[in-house]
C-alpha cells in the first residue's frame, strides 16, 4: 500500500471514529439529543430519557479516556507559520494547523462541532496551491477562506448552527491565517487572538458572505481582509 493511500485510508477512518464520538457526544447532551430525531420515549416516561443521556456520557467519558491513552494530544493552537515555512516540515503540518484551528475555534465559539479532518487535507492542497501564486497576506486570507467554505470541513446538527456561524469560524481562521508571520504564539497570546478574530469576523459577515455569491470574490475579499487585519494586528 502507498504512503498516500495509507494516509488517505487513515484519515478516513479517523473521521469515521470522530463521527461516532460526535453522535455519542450529541446523543448524551439533554440539549442537543431531541435534534437527532423526534422524541422516542413517551412523555410520561422522561426519566427513561435521561438515563439514556447518562448512559452515553459514560460512553463518552470512556471514549476520551482511549483517545487520550491512544493518541495524545499533539498540543494547543499556537497560530500559524508563515506558507514558505511549511515547505521545510513535514507535509501534514498545515493540515495539522489548519485543524488545531478549528477546534481552539469550536471550542471558543461553544460550537460543539464535528471537524473532518479529511476534508482538511483538501484544504491544505488547495492553499499550497493557490497562495504561492500571491504574496499579499489579504489574498492568502481570502484563498483559505474560499477554500473552507468549498470544503466546509465543519459538521453541526443544531437547528441554530447555520451558515453565519460556520462563516463567521472560517473568516476568524483564515484572519488567524493572516498573522503567520508573528510565527509561532504564547498559548495564552493565541487564545486571545482567536476570541478577537471571532468578533472582528462578525462585524462583516455579510459583506464576505456578498463577496463569496459572485463569481470572481478574491479581490473584493482580499480588499475586506486588508481592513480585519489591520484591526487584528
Amino acid at each position: 500500500m502507498s504512503s498516500s493511500v495509507g494516509k488517505d485510508l487513515k484519515q478516513s477512518v479517523g473521521d469515521q471514529l470522530r463521527g461516532v464520538r460526535y453522535l455519542v457526544r450529541m446523543l448524551g447532551s439533554d440539549a442537543q439529543r431531541p435534534n437527532l430525531a423526534p422524541p422516542a420515549l413517551p412523555e410520561a416516561l422522561p426519566q427513561f430519557d435521561r438515563l439514556l443521556g447518562k448512559t452515553f456520557r459514560a460512553v463518552d467519558s470512556v471514549m476520551s479516556a482511549v483517545e487520550t491513552t491512544v493518541r495524545p494530544s499533539a498540543g494547543a493552537f499556537r497560530g500559524f507559520l508563515p506558507l514558505e515555512d511549511y515547505a521545510a516540515h513535514q507535509s501534514g503540518a498545515l493540515q495539522e494547523d489548519i485543524y488545531k484551528g478549528l477546534k481552539a475555534i469550536a471550542a471558543i465559539a461553544r460550537s460543539n462541532q464535528l471537524i473532518l479532518k479529511g476534508r482538511v487535507a483538501d484544504i491544505q492542497a488547495d492553499v499550497v496551491r493557490r497562495c504561492t501564486m500571491s504574496a499579499r497576506t489579504e489574498e492568502r486570507c481570502a484563498e483559505l477562506l474560499v477554500a473552507l467554505v468549498r470544503c466546509n470541513p465543519l459538521v453541526d446538527v443544531r437547528e441554530d448552527a447555520g451558515m453565519p456561524l460556520v462563516l463567521k469560524q472560517y473568516v476568524a481562521l483564515a484572519l488567524l491565517f493572516g498573522l503567520a508571520n508573528k510565527g509561532r504564539l504564547p498559548e495564552e497570546e493565541a487564545s486571545s487572538l482567536v476570541e478577537d478574530a471571532l468578533l472582528l469576523a462578525s462585524t462583516r459577515l455579510e459583506t464576505i458572505e456578498g463577496h463569496l455569491k459572485v463569481e470572481k470574490p478574491r479581490e473584493p475579499l482580499a480588499a475586506t481582509f486588508a481592513v480585519l487585519l489591520g484591526h487584528l494586528a
